[in-house]
């Protein structure tokens, strides 16, 4: 069983959580996938995208680890889990938005970018002492340089439109 549990909305980008218990296989059609950023939590499984009429087996990513799958954003993907897991999905409002993300730890960080922000994917951080809780995210100035202290066993990424 899968479930889709919710979608997180912000202005430039929203998050899509889901989680599925043992063996699951979940397909999304490319009309409907905007997804740039894919973030596991827990559990696995592999990421098969048809591309040009191929598959392409995706290399399963590790747990609490970011990677791009923006080049899949344009073609029909096919999910395969293996065991109990939680998935967050980064998604752009438009296909053609470009992101860099990156995982952050504890320090400071700036962009110069016209949009950044911080988002606590698990757990909890403080970004400039003002604590941000799990599944919220923080916008972020241009230019200001910002303090992050991030909790342990937290992971909080940084996204930047390009």
């Amino acid at each position: 069983m899968s479930t889709f549990n919710r979608t997180y909305r912000a202005p430039k980008f929203f998050l899509c959580v889901h989680t599925t218990d043992e063996y699951h296989i979940e397909l999304e059609k490319s009309q409907n996938r905007f997804s740039h950023y894919s973030f596991l939590i827990e559990g696995g499984g592999t990421l098969h995208v048809l591309d040009n009429g191929n598959f392409e087996k995706y290399t399963p990513i590790g747990v609490k680890e970011l990677i791009d799958v923006s080049r899949t954003i344009n073609c029909n993907v096919v999910g395969e889990t293996l065991k109990n897991t939680k998935l967050i999905n980064f998604n752009s409002w438009h296909k053609t938005d470009r992101w860099n993300g990156r995982m952050l730890s504890t320090g400071s960080i700036k962009s110069a970018k016209n949009y950044s922000c911080v988002i606590v994917f698990d757990g909890s951080c403080k970004l400039n002492g003002k604590d941000i809780a799990e599944m919220e995210y923080a916008d972020l100035k241009q230019f200001k340089e910002y303090e992050i202290i991030i909790s342990d066993n937290s992971s909080v990424a940084f996204f930047e439109l390009i």
